[in-house]
Parts: structure tokens; C-alpha cells; sequence
């Protein structure tokens, strides 16, 4: 009698282990991969703010440029108190040159305790 009885036949496949180990060695990679790309889409997404701020600045100075270096018209006269000039302001939000007099000169005076 043989105690040990040779089987000849192989046996093909994986066993179960085998298979939830290359799942989780797969599953590892993937969140690996996946982290790296939020990252990058991150950064291609504040590269194109970026730009888009550049794009708003530069539009913004060719229009002072064009306009004697007034930003845009606020649409209308708004007063505080008094219906005279000094509080008042209209259309244009004036660049002063840093005179130290700017359009706002007249509403800190007279907001002023």
C-alpha cells in the first residue's frame, strides 16, 4: 500500500488567496493613481483662474488706456445726505495720481463724526 498517493493531475487555476491578494495589490495602485490626478486636475484648474485674472487685468488696462484712466461707469449719481457735490459721485470711479485728494475725499469728509 502507498501512503502517499502521488496525484497526478495538476491543478489549474488560483487558489482564493492568491486572487484577494492581486485585488487588493490592484485596488492599492488605483487609489494611488487616482489621488495623483485630483492633484494634477487641481493644478491645471488654478492654472486657468490664473490666467483668466490675467486676461481681466489686461483688459482692464487697455480700457484706462482708452478712457483717460477711468474704470468703468457705475451707471448713474449716488449721494449721500445733502443732493449737492460734496456727496455726491457719478459715473466714473476717478484715479487720483496719489495726490493724496482721490474721489473719495468728498464722502470721507463728510461721513466724518
Amino acid at each position: 500500500m502507498n501512503l502517499f498517493k502521488i496525484n497526478n493531475k495538476h491543478n489549474k487555476g488560483f487558489t482564493l488567496i492568491e486572487l484577494l491578494v492581486v485585488v487588493a495589490i490592484i485596488s492599492l495602485l488605483s487609489s494611488v493613481v487616482l489621488a495623483s490626478l485630483n492633484s494634477a486636475r487641481g493644478k491645471a484648474r488654478d492654472s486657468r483662474r490664473l490666467e483668466d485674472i490675467h486676461q481681466l487685468q489686461n483688459a482692464f488696462t487697455l480700457y484706462l488706456n482708452d478712457n483717460n484712466n477711468n474704470f468703468p461707469a457705475l451707471w448713474g449719481s449716488y449721494c449721500i445726505g445733502l443732493n449737492d457735490e460734496s456727496t455726491c459721485w457719478n459715473g466714473y470711479v476717478h484715479n487720483s495720481g496719489g495726490s493724496g485728494i482721490s474721489g473719495n475725499t468728498a464722502l470721507t469728509q463728510a461721513l466724518a463724526p
